[in-house]
């Protein structure tokens, strides 16, 4: 890639996800658009439940300054953004100082001209051979570069061509504990040339399984290894598990943390509001309201949710509703025989994922049923996975029940 090319794509990256953010503590990783990426992987991973919106950033303040390079300063601040010294990235963001900051290390402008050689990085993961199955996995040979790539790979044969010896990624700063795979995040820095070359010459349409192996075959693939919070939810089962594992009070990623808090959008949105109820172990966004005698245990509430009275909703991820029902459309509903938006008096709900405005009727039992991993049953609901699917703006009548 060429130098200018970096400049100009580092700087855009830059800005956007600053934009899209209200704050970025922490390090300024290599290559620079992995942390980015990241950033914006937890928001994906919750889908509809925490929503943003873009915030215009003018100042940004830079722990580090003297390590940014003086080209990609210069095009960073012509996008009419001011560069500030800062002393400490996360105090800058908490006492209101900057309405962003990031941190520069040391060596970054020299592996940013290293990096340049590079027509594609791929962020890799570290994971056991039990793990791999259901991952792309890759063999790196002494610097960094792709020399193999195995899309969920299904026998013992295809990951010994892949596997690595734990201490080389040992070597790499990061500890083995026994993980010989490195999985691909689905992370990937290509140059815009390479990127538009691939898609225009590549007959195939799966992106692990045909083009990025071409791409490996023909182009010079590095990797960036991040041992760090990742998960793969291209699965029912995986989204799911993913969701709810941030409901424990051990969880793998913590939502808040004093040295890199989560800055979602302000929605303006009323707080929820909790009367003679029972939580345990759940995330509750903003702007619900959960009636007497309701009983939520490991679960994931959206938005907007309306729980009725008695209601039961255990292991489930609610998405919540785009909007409140008004008075009228409440009446209206009730006219045409519909339950009202959110999930009614007495309703059961257990091993779900439920998608936004669904509208469950009183006494309702959507239950997964535990022996039957993949149906499809009335009311357009499914199951995949193991897991009961409830479709976005379903209605689900009052007394249904999935057998």
């Amino acid at each position: 890639m060429r130098p200018a090319m970096i400049r100009r794509v580092a700087a855009k990256e830059i800005l956007s996800t600053l934009r899209d953010q209200r704050a970025i503590v922490s390090n300024l990783l290599i290559p620079l658009l992995v942390l980015p990426v990241m950033m914006l992987g937890l928001p994906l991973l919750m889908g509809g439940l925490f929503e943003r919106e873009q915030a215009t950033v003018t100042e940004i303040g830079v722990v580090g300054m003297e390590h940014l390079p003086s080209e990609l300063r210069a095009a960073i601040e012509a996008q009419n953004v001011t560069l500030v010294p800062v002393d400490d990235v996360t105090v800058a963001v908490q006492d209101l100082e900057m309405p962003a900051a990031l941190a520069v290390p040391a060596g970054f402008a020299e592996r940013l001209a290293e990096g340049g050689s590079a027509d594609v990085t791929i962020a890799a993961k570290p994971v056991h051979r039990h793990e791999a199955t259901g991952l792309g996995i890759m063999r790196i040979d002494t610097d960094g570069r792709v020399v193999g790539f195995v899309e969920k790979p299904t026998s013992e044969e295809q990951l010994n061509t892949v596997a690595m010896d734990p201490g080389w990624i040992d070597a790499q700063g990061i500890k083995s504990q026994g993980r010989e795979c490195l999985a691909s995040m689905g992370i990937y820095l290509f140059s815009s040339d390479v990127l538009f070359e691939a898609l225009s010459q590549s007959h195939g349409s799966d992106f692990g399984r045909e083009i990025l192996p071409e791409a490996i075959s023909q182009r010079r693939v590095q990797t960036h290894l991040f041992d760090g919070y990742w998960e793969d939810i291209g699965t029912i089962r995986s989204f799911y598990e993913s969701n709810l594992s941030l409901t424990r009070p051990d969880a793998p990623f913590q939502l808040a943390s004093a040295s890199a808090p989560l800055y979602s959008r302000p929605r303006f949105l009323p707080p929820t509001r909790v009367d003679r109820a029972n939580v345990e172990r759940s995330l509750i966004a903003d702007g619900c309201v959960i009636h007497p005698g309701a009983h939520i245990e490991n679960s994931v509430i959206g938005l907007r949710c309306q729980i009725g009275p008695n209601v039961t909703i255990r292991n489930s991820i609610i998405m919540g509703a785009d909007y409140f029902e008004t008075s009228e459309e409440y009446l209206k509903s009730g006219a045409q025989g519909l339950p009202p938006l959110g999930i009614g008096k007495g309703a059961i709900v257990e091993g779900a994922i439920v998608d936004k405005n669904v509208r469950i009727g009183a006494g309702a039992k959507l239950i997964a049923p535990g022996d039957l991993m993949q149906a499809d049953l009335e009311c357009e609901c499914c199951v995949r996975d193991g897991v009961l699917v409830v479709p976005k703006e379903a209605v689900i009548p009052a007394n249904w029940s999935v057998v």
